[in-house]
Formats: structure tokens, C-alpha cells, sequence
């Protein structure tokens, strides 16, 4: 069939992340809007589901969910809408920006944020936030006008469906299963895929390749961030394969 290799999906990610994600966070809504499930299971239920929202977008920047990039893009939008934290053209290029740069104090995204201990980073990574801080060179990966249309748009539409919610009387609803499940993992993944994987000991610093072992329930939970490094070495090896590629990353170690 003509353009059948262009879409050639990576069925796991899409049938373990991509599927649970978009379907669950709505069918929470329903079932918590309708009172068949508490406001506390309904909130541990979200941030489970909320948090395969990193592993969505990432996977769709990096262009592993499918070979076609329009596909790619489509399941990059919906992700970063569904999370509440929308605009994936400007986070795409960010992230691209931070593996082109990796380790570079003048060019990565990430560098400005790890400068600083445990309890520093968050702070600081809201003040870079606010800042808007943005040392990515101006011609790598530029966003087109319709590109930065769309990111608006997943922006506003984000806005106007938690206003919508509150207005329907659905205040609780919104709040947790979205809102809150969505500020946890924003403050687990900032922690656990930015900060631990680059920081060191003593700032100023880099680490790249930095792998750690958090465990069954750690690697479970973070869809093996834990192993990150690999992913650094190996940019266009999906999420589910970094186990594998564990050898081969010690091999090249120096």
C-alpha cells in the first residue's frame, strides 16, 4: 500500500503509553464527575496516567513513535496538551537543543538549570522559567509561523478546557485529575529526568552520560529514565530498549 512505511508505528510505546494516556485522563474525568470513584484513588489514578506524559512527547520529538513526522507531531501536540503544559514545536526544540548541545554552559537549555544543589534547583529552574531564559542559537531548529500558531493555540485550549470544567461545576474534577496530578509530575520529572541525570557534586559541572539503578518500581515508574545516559549516546533508541543497550553503553564507556 502506497505510504505504508511511513507510518510503521513503534506498537509497544503507542499500545503502553501513548494509548493509556489519551484514553485514561478523560475516562478519570468521567468516572470522578460522575462520583464512581473518590477524589483520592481518582488523584493517585491521574498522576500515574499524568506521568507517561514526558515518555508521549518525548518519544514523538525524537521521531520513534512513527517514521511519518506529521504522525510524530500529532501525538506531540495531543500529549502536551492532555498534560497541561502545551506548546511541544518550542519544548521539541529545547530538547533537541539540549541533546545538538549537551554540556555546552553557553548553548544547552538544561546547563543553567543543574548549577545548583538538591534544594536549590527548583527555584531556580522556576526563576529560569520566568525568565524565559533561552541560550539555544537562534538558527538551530527555528519554529515556522504555523508551528508557533499551533503552540498558541494548545496554549489557550488548555486554559479554556480547565475553565470549562470549572464553569460546568466540575471544579473538583479539574483540580484532581488534572491540575494537581500534573504540578506532582512536573516536580518528579523535573527531579528525576533533568536534575539527577546532569547535575554534579560541586557546580559548575555536567554529567551526560550518568546512569543510575533506581529499581523495578524507579525504572517502572520513570519508563527507564533511570538509564538517561543511554538515551544521550542514543537518542533515536525508543524508551523500552535502553535495558537492552545497557552492554553495549558499558562497552564504549571510557
Amino acid at each position: 500500500m502506497e505510504g505504508l512505511e511511513q507510518v510503521q508505528a513503534d506498537k509497544k510505546s503507542l499500545l503502553l503509553v501513548v494509548t493509556p494516556y489519551f484514553l485514561g485522563l478523560p475516562l478519570l474525568t468521567v468516572l470522578h464527575a460522575r462520583g464512581e470513584i473518590g477524589s483520592f484513588p481518582a488523584i493517585l489514578l491521574a498522576t500515574l496516567l499524568m506521568n507517561l506524559s514526558f515518555t508521549a512527547w518525548h518519544e514523538a520529538a525524537h521521531g520513534t513513535l512513527w517514521r511519518s513526522a506529521r504522525l510524530n507531531a500529532l501525538v506531540g501536540i495531543l500529549a502536551s496538551l492532555l498534560s497541561l503544559y502545551p506548546g511541544w514545536f518550542a519544548r521539541r526544540r529545547e530538547h533537541l537543543a539540549h541533546h545538538r548541545y549537551e554540556g555546552d554552559p553557553e548553548r544547552d537549555p538544561v546547563w543553567a538549570r543543574v548549577q545548583t544543589g538538591f534544594w536549590g534547583f527548583l527555584p531556580r529552574l522556576a526563576l529560569l522559567l520566568l525568565r524565559r531564559h533561552d541560550p539555544i542559537p537562534p538558527d538551530f531548529l527555528p519554529i515556522t509561523r504555523a508551528q508557533r500558531r499551533i503552540d498558541r493555540i494548545t496554549v489557550a485550549g488548555a486554559l479554556m478546557a480547565m475553565a470549562a470544567m470549572a464553569e460546568s461545576g466540575l471544579t473538583e474534577s479539574a483540580l484532581f485529575v488534572w491540575v494537581l496530578p500534573r504540578a506532582a509530575v512536573f516536580v518528579l520529572h523535573a527531579v528525576w529526568i533533568c536534575w539527577l541525570p546532569h547535575a554534579v557534586a560541586n557546580p559548575p559541572g555536567f554529567q551526560v552520560y550518568r546512569v543510575r539503578d533506581d529499581g523495578v518500581l524507579g525504572r517502572f515508574f520513570l519508563l527507564g529514565q533511570d538509564l538517561h545516559g543511554i538515551h544521550h549516546r542514543w537518542p533515536e533508541v525508543p524508551w523500552h530498549r535502553y535495558g537492552a543497550m545497557t552492554g553495549a553503553f558499558r562497552r564504549e564507556a571510557p
